[in-house]
């Protein structure tokens, strides 16, 4: 059984060989969803679901498809909205931690960046940088002038984060608090008057009701007059708005707790984290005055909310297993159109070793949102911190990453396109909220329109359903010419990739790793991407070049038997003549 910790998207997607179709059951309760595998006697191609919600309507929608997954997509688009366009800088390096201790250590870390030349983006600061827990404000003993530090940042090019929590501490000197507690804007308890306290990061704390409209307005706002040196370089990263209740049932809300309008917190529960995610993102186009695209970065989320920026895995480990669960994690988002969406490098609990470390960030590098993170509690792990070899191997997959920068902003844009009846496509202009924009028309292929940017093998390749390839969760394209096959395993001497073959016409592989070609003559180019070494270990070598080594080794060996055959021939034939 599989619980959604953080998010939920109730979506299914259902495909045989000739096409694909699906259903979204628009439900925020707390749902249960139990899919029925045939026994192997019966019929194989036939699986059914079962969906429990614990209350709400049964708002079901049904998605017609068509020939291809894409179709799904399209529709279900149309119905949740299209993933806004990213802002360029956020799809370069991200570098956080729990926390970046003072002014001192980020400006150190921000410089090391450049000593080393590894490219990178974005530095990020979590909730120590603010006074005791108060979001929206700075401890300005750490951080005396916030002000500068952003300018300094943004003086070689580069854009900070900084975090802001649904839960507000209850300090009666805490504007944000005074006036939620004034206006009526926190969740209630059952009997729908008294304030829910419940306990989070600052201790004793009120959650913001962002279904009353009035609540998610006063959020909104205060990026423009109530946050304190919110520059125009500064984006915000919303954490722990599932909501995160630590002395609450199953560290939530309870259930019978009340929201705006008389609504039970059971009716909307997966709702909330977007609704934060979303008055966030409104608050940055308030404080732009619209001329900016908003970077907002959720761990909560549901049908939506690729309309208000990236979303995260949450807290993962450091850890084999989680490396090689953040593919099939992220290309379902993926197919759900939460397409920036990426896994914290290197894994948020633990202390990886260095060859885990080296083949997330060559992993991740080809994910769409690229961000190291780290607990409090585990030891320091920038680039830099683990010896020359290794420092160089991250540092090439970062650079990998900037190369491939150009074609990353064309496939978001693809992706974020609205799918029209005639060959062209429009994205949405996110200067203006979601209900106010126009579509710009942009010409893309079918290949792109409105797909994802990372996309898995049978997107691409369409095969029978039983194929092998429809269960690859260990490689994947990057728009439609570039596979991405990492080593996700410890210890990897031999790397054996599978190369999909297109059914329509011959595909020949390229290697842009150094390697050679593989996969047949003629047809359409398409590349292989591969990092090759951990450190001192063996190459990795693809399927295809390993038959070429054994072919010609073959091929020597024939040779030699032929001249020892020829040297015996000619001996015989003179001993012969001489007698």
């Amino acid at each position: 059984k599989s619980f959604g910790l953080y998010g939920s998207v109730p979506l299914l997607i259902a495909t045989d060989a000739t096409r694909a179709s699906g259903m979204l059951w628009l439900n925020a309760a707390e749902t249960y969803v139990d899919l029925v595998v045939p026994e192997p006697t019966v019929d194989a191609g036939s699986v059914g679901s079962h969906w429990f919600s614990e209350s709400g309507a049964m708002d079901l929608i049904l998605l017609a498809g068509g020939a291809h997954v894409r179709d799904v997509l399209a529709q279900y688009a149309a119905l949740s909205g299209a993933p806004v366009m990213p802002n360029r800088f956020a799809l370069g390096y991200h570098q956080c931690r729990w926390n970046y201790r003072d002014d001192a250590d980020t400006r150190a870390v921000d410089a090391a960046f450049d000593t080393y030349d590894i490219p990178y983006d974005v530095i990020w600061l979590d909730i120590e940088h603010t006074d005791g827990k108060r979001y929206f404000t700075w401890d300005l003993s750490r951080f005396p002038d916030p002000a500068a530090l952003q300018r300094d940042v943004a003086a070689r090019g580069r854009k900070m984060v900084t975090i802001v929590d649904p839960h507000i501490k209850r300090d009666e000197k805490y504007s944000v608090h005074t006036q939620a507690q004034r206006e009526g804007f926190y969740v209630k308890k059952a009997d729908g008057t008294t304030d829910f306290d419940g306990w989070c990061w600052p201790g004793s704390s009120s959650y913001f009701d962002f279904t009353s409209a009035a609540a998610s307005r006063a959020w909104a706002e205060r990026f423009v007059s109530g946050y304190p040196h919110f520059g125009e370089n500064l984006y915000t990263w919303v954490d722990m708005n599932e909501p995160s209740v630590f002395n609450g049932p199953e560290q939530t809300m309870a259930k019978h707790l009340r929201h705006s309008g008389g609504w039970e917190h059971r009716d909307l529960h997966n709702l909330y984290g977007m609704l934060v995610h979303r008055a966030t993102y409104d608050g940055h186009l308030l404080a732009r005055d619209y001329g900016d695209r908003p970077f907002v970065l959720s761990r909560a989320f549901f049908a939506g909310s690729q309309r208000y920026g990236a979303v995260w895995t949450g807290d993962n480990a450091a850890d084999w297993g989680h490396l090689r669960a953040s593919v099939p994690m992220l290309l379902t988002l993926q197919l759900t159109a939460i397409t920036f969406s990426g896994a914290d490098v290197g894994g948020f609990f633990g202390n990886p070793s260095p060859e885990l470390l080296v083949r997330w960030y060559q992993t991740a590098a080809f994910q769409p949102f690229f961000r190291g993170h780290a607990h409090l509690d585990t030891d320091r792990r920038e680039p830099w911190l683990f010896g020359d070899e290794v420092t160089q191997q991250i540092s090439a997959a970062v650079r990998a990453r900037y190369s491939y920068l150009p074609l990353w902003y064309t496939l978001f844009a693809a992706a974020a396109s609205c799918v029209h009846s005639s060959s062209q496509a429009a994205v949405h202009d996110s200067s203006k909220p979601p209900s106010e924009r126009d579509c710009v028309p942009l010409a893309f292929s079918d290949a792109n329109r409105g797909a994802p940017p990372m996309r898995p093998l049978f997107w691409h390749f369409p095969q029978p359903r039983t194929n092998a390839l429809w269960r690859a969760e260990d490689a994947w394209m990057v728009g439609d010419a570039l596979l991405v096959a990492p080593v996700l395993e410890e210890g990897v001497a031999v790397h054996r990739v599978f190369l999909p073959r297109s059914v329509a016409a011959p595909t020949r592989w390229f290697d842009v790793g150094g390697g050679g070609g593989g996969g047949g003559g003629g047809g359409r180019g398409r590349a292989l991407l591969l990092f090759s070494t951990f450190v001192e270990q063996n190459v990795v070598h693809v399927c295809s070049l390993i038959l070429v080594v054994v072919v010609a080794v073959i091929a020597i060996l024939v040779f030699v038997v032929l001249v020892i055959a020829t040297f015996v021939a000619i001996a015989i034939a003179i001993a012969i003549a001489i007698a």
